[in-house]
């Protein structure tokens, strides 16, 4: 901004001063709020500095789908309710598989796990003893030793 426009600055009220043949704001000068009208001075200030304060956009309001209309709530979707939406279906698939005995991607992790539990638990019974059940084995296992000893002591 060239010295000659110091005028412009004094009519608004802003306190400036000449800085090597520049024009220099002394103090902060709040030239917009949002939501308010500005002047034509403001906005002239504005494009004096380069300023460019404006944003243009649309704002839903409604939403016109197959003969009803939706308030703009409906329309807010965020990622979180997306995934949570999509992993309830995944349950919910699983779940069907699981009950009607036909296997699916996301079944297949049950049917292994269940199959697992069967094993253990007839290994369990047989007393026939595999690493990937020894802690269930230990832990069966003590309690049916304590209750031997409390009988005896009984006697």
């Amino acid at each position: 901004m060239d010295p000659s426009q110091i005028g412009f600055f004094h009519a608004l009220q802003i306190s400036t001063k000449i800085d090597k043949g520049m024009i220099a704001i002394t103090k902060d000068y709040q030239v917009c709020t949002a939501g308010k009208k500005m002047g034509s001075s403001e906005v002239v200030l504005l494009q004096k500095m380069g300023m460019r304060p404006f944003m243009y956009g649309m704002e839903v309001v409604s939403c016109y789908d197959d003969g009803a209309l939706l308030d703009k709530t409906v329309l807010a979707i965020n990622t979180e309710s997306i995934v949570t939406r999509f992993q309830t279906g995944v349950k919910n698939i699983a779940a069907i598989s699981l009950q009607t005995g036909i296997p699916t991607q996301v079944s297949i992790p049950h049917n292994i796990s269940n199959a697992f539990k069967n094993l253990a638990a007839i290994g369990l019974q047989i007393n026939y003893h595999f690493s990937q059940i020894a802690g269930a084995s230990s832990a069966a296992s003590a309690p049916a030793a304590k209750a031997p000893e409390a009988k005896k002591d009984d006697k």
